[in-house]
């Protein structure tokens, strides 16, 4: 830098630094700072008399659709003792509800996970007859799950 430039530099700097900072901000006393004190970007909000919904829509009612039984029979089955398709048996119960949710959601019929033993038995559908499971089996056949067939519930399932 030159002799030259060097004071017209600092002239400039020292210019800018007095404009930027010697203004002093005034408070607006209709404001909530003036009334209220500094605001404190990391503290709680403070209570307003405004409704913090004010322009959205009113929910009146709510459907909250009822959660999978994964343990015994889902909803809307028949009880135990007709005939269902079994589509895989798990060595989890959790592994066994998440296959009966994509079962379900692939065939369209309900789902429930049955235990015997160490299994959690995956089944879809609930027949009263096993014609009826038989008619249903081709389309849960066709849905991916070839190795389908179709069992009895018995009353301890």
């Amino acid at each position: 830098m030159t002799k030259k430039a060097f004071p017209v530099t600092l002239a400039v700097v020292l210019a800018l630094t007095t404009a930027c900072g010697g203004a002093m901000a005034t408070r607006n006393e209709g404001s909530r700072e003036a009334s209220e004190g500094p605001v404190d970007p990391y503290g709680d909000p403070r209570p307003s008399d405004r409704d913090p919904f004010a322009g959205y829509l009113a929910i009146t009612s709510l459907e909250v659709p009822a959660a999978a039984d994964t343990t015994g029979e889902a909803a809307g089955t028949a009880s135990a003792g007709g005939w269902a398709i079994q589509v895989a048996a798990c060595s989890s119960e959790s592994a066994a509800a998440r296959l009966g949710e994509l079962a379900s959601g692939d065939t369209g019929l309900d789902f429930v996970v049955d235990r015997e033993g160490q299994w959690w038995k995956v089944r879809v559908g609930s027949f009263a007859t096993r014609e009826a499971a038989g008619v249903a089996l081709e389309g849960v056949k066709s849905s991916g799950y070839d190795d389908a067939w179709i069992v009895e519930r018995t009353a301890g399932d």
